[in-house]
């Protein structure tokens, strides 16, 4: 099992947490990260750990100091044999004891089934046909509703009871998206602390995007974009009807299954 360790410059441990498939840790300064490391050069929420079938990520969370690798600044870290760490302000961050699997094989990208626009996300399936999304052990409410530009499919999903979800066009993401300007893993919805977050995985251009933040927070209303979906969050209050969403993931919205009313601005191109 791999080990994730902070470390002095001068190679003195700090401290070790164990890692396990589809893990996400936190690390910053603040009480409520999965690990906390007191300094006033890290910030409050400063990276985010993950796993995505046999690859250990680091992607920095808009933080002051970021996060160096060989003396130059990153905002995406992938660990390999060659790349095991990352330097956050004034600690070393090391993955031990795992070797990549580089020959692993994903299954095909799954179809698009019959009527569902070319963009609406579709959960990814391993060879055996199971989805890749897992239970969370935590529920925590979280509603998108999800309109394609190009097809004009609209789609109410239910985030609440999954663990963490991927999108992207890879067939080994959690929820597929075939789309233009989608990579392959495109982006990461999380928990951090009590709070919901969709994390940005695409390289940014910061001379041309000083001020793009890399992660946004999940509150009511919030405008979400994945190629030609346009999607807004939604409390719980809103599409919940006597405790009840009574909606599976990716549900499509009619008068028979919801009494819900899409948001304002969704049906613009």
């Amino acid at each position: 099992m791999p080990s994730l360790l902070i470390a002095k410059p001068d190679g003195e441990l700090i401290q070790e947490h164990p890692l396990a498939p589809r893990d996400t840790v936190v690390i910053g300064r603040n009480a409520d990260c999965d690990l906390v490391v007191r300094s006033d050069r890290i910030s409050r929420h400063h990276v985010l750990i993950f796993e995505h079938h046999g690859r250990w990520l680091a992607v920095d969370l808009d933080s002051t100091a970021g996060l160096e690798f060989e003396n130059t600044r990153v905002e995406v870290h992938e660990f390999t044999v060659d790349r095991p760490w990352i330097r956050m302000g004034p600690v070393i961050i090391w993955l031990e004891d795992w070797v990549p699997d580089e020959t692993r094989t994903m299954p095909p990208r799954p179809p698009i089934p019959e009527g569902v626009g070319a963009g609406m996300p579709i959960p990814g399936r391993d060879a055996d046909g199971n989805s890749f999304l897992r239970s969370a052990p935590n529920p925590r409410p979280l509603f998108i509703y999800f309109r394609d530009t190009g097809s004009g499919d609209s789609r109410l999903f239910d985030f609440a009871d999954v663990d963490r979800v991927t999108f992207g066009r890879g067939s080994d993401c959690d929820l597929v998206v075939n789309g233009p300007g989608i990579l392959d893993l495109h982006s990461i919805l999380y928990r951090e602390g009590d709070l919901w977050k969709l994390l940005d995985l695409q390289l940014m251009d910061r001379e041309q995007e000083p001020n793009r933040r890399r992660r946004i927070r999940m509150l009511d209303g919030m405008p979400v974009s994945l190629g030609d979906l346009r999607g807004t969050v939604l409390v719980p209050e809103g599409v919940i009807q006597d405790g009840v969403a009574n909606l599976h993931l990716g549900a499509r919205l009619t008068p028979e299954n919801t009494g819900f009313t899409p948001p304002n601005g969704q049906n613009e191109q």
